[in-house]
């Protein structure tokens, strides 16, 4: 029961991106294109099972909004920090 408790404090610990780090995260992922096809889709190039585990709604991330996109990935990286973007991560 520690675990998830500590994880969650963590999580809303750590300094959130501001709009600009955010734009310049996706301008490095897609060029602010909503990415419709291979494995990774949408503006910040989620994968399928990243975008269904995180979001619970089914499908990929650019069926949906941007701001549905927006909102998802910011509590991806609520969970995750910066992980999730392996090499444009570094932009947050």
């Amino acid at each position: 029961m520690i675990g998830p408790v500590v994880a969650a404090l963590v999580a809303f610990s750590r300094p959130q991106p501001t709009p600009a780090q955010w734009s310049a995260l996706v301008q490095c992922e897609s060029g602010h294109t909503n990415v419709t096809w291979g494995k990774y889709r949408g503006y910040f190039q989620d994968d399928a099972r990243t975008w269904e585990s995180v979001s619970g709604l089914p499908g990929t991330a650019d069926e949906y909004p941007p701001l549905v996109q927006w909102a998802v990935n910011i509590k991806l990286y609520e969970e995750r920090g910066a992980q999730p973007w392996p090499h444009c991560g570094r932009l947050l």
